[in-house]
């Protein structure tokens, strides 16, 4: 995988955790990290980080016994 998990695209980023590339807690994890790094740019008025990376550690455990919520499953989803 070329770049981060921050410069997939949401395609890429379904591939990717079907593949197993890596974990849907680690790509939250990712875009948190950005969305922290860019702060000063005030971009988003509430983050919820804890309830993100609660979802996401839901869709690992769901993906770990063989089921999904469909293509967005553990796709993290900012609105701005």
């Amino acid at each position: 995988m070329a770049g981060t998990l921050t410069d997939l695209t949401i395609a890429g980023a379904g591939d990717g955790l079907a593949a197993g590339d890596f974990s849907a807690v680690e790509l939250t994890q990712a875009h948190l990290d950005a969305m922290a790094g860019a702060e000063g740019l005030n971009a988003f008025c509430a983050v919820t980080a804890d309830r993100a990376l609660a979802m996401a550690a839901d869709s690992d455990a769901r993906r770990a016994a063989g089921g999904s919520r469909g293509e967005m499953d553990g796709i993290p989803l900012g609105v701005k």
